[in-house]
């Protein structure tokens, strides 16, 4: 979607423009003729705080709106959901499946919120499934987009952001790990304390010029150097990795990375 004001080009569903701060949702703001005019317009009444979603999960009611989250007796204030991780797990014993998860969490990194779908005896696979899919489309306009202009916001102006263990900048991706002894005890075996330093040195550092893209496999988010695996994140347990595909799209379309990592 396209900012009215700028025209700059938006992750689908935005609120408000990352590059100027224009609501989505209004025409392009113009300028107050008379002193009559504004105090006319604030004293209009104030539109209510927007739903994005209802859904009730085995009784309990999950209320997403523009304000607050509450599920049960919790409560987030939307505005402070830092963290948000969502996934299923399905466990079989000799091919029956004994258990499954469709767990969504959410995080204002002072307290974390919990919501499992499958909560509920004898609730049939599609109404889970529905629960599932109803929670994540309102979490993805209340809690997603605005994590990730938030991501977009300091790639533009120079500034990190973490996820995992990974730091991302105008440079590219950084890994806090390090390469294990035996790992790097191989390299240097072959090719000596040069190729172990140069492995070190590709197992901590992508660049955008060598970045291949992403993928999807079995629950994991994976981030390529070329053709091979770089870094993998499961998106159920680490915290916005499941934001990091819809940002990787955005900023692939049309070279928009490079409009990013470049000014």
């Amino acid at each position: 979607m396209f900012c009215t004001q700028c025209g700059t080009k938006n992750p689908e569903g935005s609120a408000h423009c990352f590059n100027c701060g224009q609501d989505m949702g209004k025409p392009p703001a113009r300028p107050l003729t008379t002193g009559k005019a504004s105090a006319a317009a604030a004293a209009r009444p104030q539109a209510a705080p927007t739903e994005f979603g209802r859904v009730d999960i085995a009784g309990r009611a999950l209320v997403i709106a523009e304000q607050q989250i509450s599920f049960g007796d919790q409560r987030l204030q939307t505005s402070a959901v830092a963290g948000i991780r969502y996934g299923i797990y399905k466990h079989y014993i000799n091919g029956i499946r004994s258990s499954r998860s469709y767990g969504i969490w959410l995080t204002d990194n002072a307290s974390v919120m919990q919501i499992e779908c499958a909560k509920g005896f004898f609730v049939s696979d599609s109404t889970v499934q529905k629960r599932y899919e109803d929670s994540l489309k309102a979490l993805y306009q209340a809690v997603m987009v605005p994590l990730i202009q938030r991501f977009l916001v300091a790639l533009d102006t120079g500034n990190d952001f973490s996820v995992g263990d990974l730091t991302f900048n105008k440079s590219g991706m950084h890994r806090a790990g390090t390469l294990g002894a035996v790992e790097r005890g191989f390299h240097k075996l072959l090719g000596g304390e040069q190729r172990a330093e140069e492995r070190e040195r590709q197992h901590r550092y992508l660049s955008w010029n060598q970045y291949g893209g992403h993928s999807f496999d079995s629950g994991n988010l994976r981030l390529h150097r070329g053709n091979t695996v770089w870094a993998q994140f499961a998106l159920r347990e680490t915290w916005n990795a499941v934001c990091l595909g819809p940002l990787f799209d955005f900023l692939c379309e049309d070279g928009r990375l490079w409009q990013f990592v470049n000014r």
